[in-house]
């Protein structure tokens, strides 16, 4: 795949995307997991719209390492994309989604994350992404839920 710095086009071609989608399922394991997160640590347009593609991806363990790159990038259209996951049909995808928005501790994020708050399956891992944020959040966001 050809990278382009970040003030070059924001899309990625559909050859290019195919040709390394395909290399991921020839990988093993451990090397895709590896090569999509590597794609979170990169700051290039062409690396968030990968992830943006791979966060869609049919297969669940691509889309929730997808996700999880996606906590590694903090640019709006990540935020976006990981507000999106928190609505996945796979649990494995939104808690990684809930995960790793805590991880970016981006103040947007907490309405969303307060929301989840209501699922009695989500509580605690939402609750563990709230506390990244700092004690004040937590008194306020969960410990009101609990009064």
């Amino acid at each position: 795949m050809t990278k382009k710095n970040t003030s070059e086009s924001d899309s990625i071609s559909p050859d290019d995307f195919d040709s390394f989608r395909k290399d991921l399922d020839e990988m093993g394991h451990l090397a895709r997991t590896e090569a999509i997160l590597e794609l979170g640590r990169e700051e290039s347009s062409e690396a968030l719209a990968t992830l943006e593609k791979l966060a869609r991806d049919e297969n669940v363990r691509i889309r929730s390492k997808a996700v999880e790159a996606l906590g590694s990038n903090r640019s709006d259209r990540s935020l976006e994309l990981l507000i999106e996951a928190l609505h996945d049909p796979h649990s494995t995808v939104f808690n990684t989604a809930i995960t790793a928005l805590g991880r970016q501790r981006r103040e947007e994020a907490i309405p969303k994350l307060s929301k989840m708050l209501d699922s009695a399956t989500l509580c605690e891992v939402t609750s563990s992404a709230l506390s990244r944020f700092g004690s004040q959040v937590v008194e306020k966001e969960v410990f009101a839920r609990l009064a």
